[in-house]
């Protein structure tokens, strides 16, 4: 009898991928049951979307942090089989941590096979699959992310790693907007920076990387990642939400 709950990886935490059809021994590819007219599907591997739209801007950073390219039939069938999404986090560390890795392309090394209708086996990963499952995997809506990322990290002590002479010329009405975008971008770096190593997260990338758990051969950093997608639109909003927070 098929679980209800979608399995997840228990070193990272991620929801298990679906291993997409691959060549049988005389080559010939395996679709079974799929039309030749039906397109393929994106799989969110973190679902259901009311309940995570019921829980906010955290709720749908994570929904959109992962997209999996599959066949029709691939997709229909693991949601047939798993009518519910993975458990979620509690701590909204936890929804940062996993969104961060989703993002920067972290790939369990197990998948689900749902090749047989109505069925499932959880397989290990030749690293030739790791990597064909992770060119397949990509973020969904960048902003949703971004946004969830600036509310992280304007929660963190900027004031810590930033001069107090900097922050009293960011909050400081004299101060010309271009001037205030600047000293918003050292912020936002620091405060990126800040999240990323109170989560712990430099150390398991380190970790992850070595158990290769990041299929690209020349995977982004977390940080790299995270500076990447709060980009300039997302600016203004980080420095408008740490004006609140200081002043």
């Amino acid at each position: 009898m098929a679980k209800e709950i979608a399995p997840t990886c228990e070193v990272t935490g991620l929801p298990l991928p679906i291993l997409p059809p691959g060549p049988r021994e005389n080559g010939a590819f395996l679709f079974p049951h799929l039309p030749d007219n039906f397109a393929p599907n994106n799989h969110h591997p973190w679902y259901d979307e009311k309940e995570l739209k019921r829980l906010g801007i955290k709720g749908e950073a994570l929904q959109n942090s992962r997209i999996q390219n599959l066949d029709w039939y691939y997709h229909r069938n693991a949601h047939d089989i798993f009518k519910k999404g993975p458990i979620l986090p509690k701590k909204e560390e936890d929804f940062f941590c996993l969104g961060v890795l989703g993002v920067s392309g972290v790939i369990p090394r197990q998948a689900i096979d749902v090749s047989e209708r109505g069925e499932y086996s959880i397989v290990e990963l030749t690293d030739e699959q790791h990597l064909q499952i992770a060119q397949k995997t990509t973020i969904d809506q960048k902003k949703p992310i971004a946004r969830f990322l600036v509310e992280y990290a304007t929660k963190q002590k900027i004031t810590d790693v930033i001069d107090e002479t900097i922050v009293e010329e960011f909050l400081d009405s004299r101060t010309d907007n271009d001037k205030k975008r600047e000293i918003a971008r050292l912020m936002l770096r620091g405060a990126i920076d800040m999240s990323l190593e109170g989560a712990g997260l430099y150390k398991r990338e380190k970790d992850l990387k070595e158990q290769g758990l990041m299929a690209k051969r020349k995977p982004k950093t977390f940080y790299s990642t995270a500076k990447q997608l709060v980009r300039v639109s997302h600016l203004e909003y980080f420095a408008s939400r740490l004006e609140d927070q200081l002043a």
